[in-house]
């Protein structure tokens, strides 16, 4: 395998992690949201979110999961936060961009991997 597609394949996880650790002590420190109290809008970009951390997790081993994860959970984060009349927020796609970037990384990593000539 081409030590590009190691190295990138690093870059994805070490971003991964940076990201899951970044969101564990958002909820350690602020404590766990009660879903109660959250709209059915806050509720989905929650779950949204965590598809999101499941795809980091998950990419460590199965990088095409957790690509497809990280990408669809940031799209669909972004999709509900415009839901219901709210204009373009482009501070949510900013912020929540490295989990997308992580995700391509992951794509891109295990598209490499396959199409890669065999190592002698």
């Amino acid at each position: 395998m081409p030590k590009t597609v190691l190295v990138t394949r690093w870059i994805a996880r070490v971003l991964a992690t940076a990201l899951f650790l970044l969101i564990v002590v958002f909820v350690v420190g602020e404590g766990p949201p009660s879903m109660a109290q959250l709209t059915t809008q806050e509720q989905m970009m929650f779950g949204a979110l965590f598809v999101m951390l499941l795809g980091t997790l998950i990419g460590w081993k199965r990088e095409v999961w957790g690509g497809i994860l990280l990408v669809a959970g940031f799209l669909s984060f972004c999709l509900v936060d415009n839901l219901g009349g709210r204009a373009f927020q482009a501070g949510v796609w900013i912020t929540f961009s490295p989990f997308a970037l992580t995700g391509l990384l992951y794509l891109i990593v295990a598209w490499a991997a396959r199409h890669a000539a065999p190592s002698h």
